[in-house]
């Protein structure tokens, strides 16, 4: 089953938060493999995350990159695009507390629907197949 795993960040992530999420995924799946699909930001393909990707340790990790500037293959992009027009719409947040808490609550009741995820999955494989 799918399930939204997700982090939000007050500023520009670099490589120390990639690889503290990708820790935080091995360790919440100790004994399974962990397929991670990623685009090809900065902090993504910056040297140290390759190093972390590539040491012995990591057998369970499977990293694979989307072609650059492709956000249409990106279900991640899909994911905000659905939380952005459809969840947060019309929201009356006051503060970025505010809206930090509503955020949070909508990714957590998204992830507990999966024809959703499953819809935002089949969308961006879909548009691989139409290009």
């Amino acid at each position: 089953m799918k399930k939204l795993i997700f982090r939000l960040h007050q500023k520009r992530i670099t490589f120390v938060e990639v690889i503290d999420f990708l820790k935080q995924m091995l360790k919440h799946h100790k004994y399974r493999n962990v397929v991670v699909v990623m685009d090809q930001a900065r902090p993504h393909v910056s040297q140290r995350t390759q190093l972390f990707i590539n040491i012995k340790e990591q057998k369970r990790l499977h990293v694979f990159y989307l072609p650059f500037r492709s956000p249409d293959l990106n279900p991640d992009e899909q994911v905000w695009n659905h939380l952005k027009h459809q969840e947060l719409k019309g929201n009356a947040s006051r503060t970025k507390e505010e809206l930090k808490n509503l955020t949070i609550r909508k990714l957590h009741g998204m992830s507990r629907k999966p024809e959703l995820l499953n819809g935002i999955f089949f969308r961006s494989c879909r548009a691989s197949f139409l290009n």
